[in-house]
């Protein structure tokens, strides 16, 4: 195991990422890693609070990822794509990368638990154009999206036609269905993505309607 205080690092690397300021107390060892009093600063980006990755061990992790825990908390953070990009230039193909390179994502909030059962106290997101979502919930069955059971209550999902355009390729939402010029969702989710119940508000530029029903 290491333990330690990094009181301040920064960096330039040649991909063109910048690290302008680091601090965190630290513990790292065989089975996880914590991150407390976290403050990690870039040109785009800004992570702080605290953050506690644990696994069984990496080889168990690697064949099936749901096992590890995570304990996050970001408190009035932001995102920049960019910096995503330059870590990781291999998601420059996948939306909503592909489509908003630019973009950064306003975070606020915190998640608990193993990834195949994840609790969701708190969850608010905005900066990619008008759209805004504010939830909480447990999500179980992940990695796997087939096997994945959402419980979710969405407080506030703002969004419309022209940011959906700028997250998704063209396709994805098939022709024949009219997106909105603007819309606000609310309400709750449960199920997965073949069996789910829903109770939902809409209210948008081409009306407002109530959704109440399983599917």
């Amino acid at each position: 195991s290491m333990s330690g205080n990094v009181k301040q690092a920064n960096f330039i690397d040649k991909s063109g990422f910048i690290l302008q300021e680091l601090r965190t107390d630290f513990v790292y060892t065989s089975t996880g890693a914590t991150l407390q009093d976290l403050y990690v600063k870039t040109p785009g980006s800004l992570l702080r609070d605290y953050v506690h990755i644990q696994y069984p061990s990496l080889e168990i992790i690697s064949k099936d990822p749901g096992q590890m825990k995570v304990d996050a908390k970001l408190l009035n953070s932001h995102l920049s794509f960019r910096d995503v990009l330059l870590l990781a230039p291999q998601m420059a193909g996948i939306d909503p990368f592909k489509r908003s390179p630019n973009a950064v994502l306003n975070i606020n909030g915190s998640v608990t638990g193993k990834v195949a059962d994840l609790s969701i106290p708190k969850m608010e997101i905005s900066g990619l154009g008008n759209t805004r979502i504010a939830a909480s919930g447990r999500i179980t069955g992940l990695p796997d999206m087939n096997k994945a059971f959402f419980n979710i209550s969405l407080r506030e999902f703002n969004s419309g036609r022209a940011d959906l355009n700028r997250l998704v390729s063209p396709g994805i939402i098939p022709a024949n269905i009219r997106i909105p010029e603007s819309f606000n969702l609310s309400g709750t989710f449960k199920g997965g993505m073949s069996n789910f119940n829903t109770n939902l508000q809409l209210r948008s530029s081409f009306g407002s309607a109530r959704a109440k029903g399983s599917m």
